[in-house]
Order: C-alpha cells, then sequence, then structure tokens
C-alpha cells in the first residue's frame, strides 16, 4: 500500500511484472559494462598518478612521461565517452 491507501491488484501486479523484469533483464548487462568502465577508468587514474610520480622521483624521462600521459588522457577521453553513451542508453532506452 502506498501513501494515499491505494494497493495495486494482484492481476495488476502480475500484467506489469513481466514488462518491468524484462526491462531490468535488458538493462542488466549494460550495468554491468558501466561498472568495469568505471574500474577501468579509476585504473586510469591510478596509472596518470604512477606515471607522474615516476617522474617527478626521475625513474621516467619527462618526454617519455609526457607522452604516456597524452596516451593515457586519451584512453580517458574514450572511457568517458563510452560511460556516457551507455549511460545515456540505460536512462533513454528509445535512443
Amino acid at each position: 500500500m502506498n501513501c494515499m491507501g491505494f494497493r495495486p491488484s494482484s492481476a495488476a501486479l502480475r500484467f506489469l511484472s513481466p514488462a518491468i523484469s524484462r526491462r531490468e533483464r535488458a538493462d542488466r548487462p549494460i550495468r554491468k559494462l558501466l561498472q568495469f568502465l568505471g574500474h577501468a577508468r579509476g585504473s586510469l587514474f591510478e596509472v596518470q598518478t604512477q606515471l607522474e610520480i615516476a617522474e617527478s622521483l626521475s625513474y621516467l624521462p619527462a618526454p617519455d612521461s609526457e607522452d604516456l600521459i597524452r596516451q593515457a588522457e586519451s584512453v580517458g577521453r574514450m572511457l568517458n565517452a563510452m560511460i556516457g553513451k551507455f549511460r545515456q542508453t540505460v536512462h533513454d532506452p528509445a535512443t
């Protein structure tokens, strides 16, 4: 029962449940992919931090570090684009 005292009938719930269930099942792989991409982005941030540390400690020459950081930034842009597109797919299934 909700706050207004309305309780859907069991017949209405049986009618709505399969549609809701199908939608949730359809979204599940995308949500798992979004979780994976989020973890990948976090790992990328860790790599970028390690590159900056390696350069500041002179373990990595500045030109090499700058090149790797540029590549990491490019990968980050790709990840952000993918995350944005898949989030849009989950929130707006018509597109």
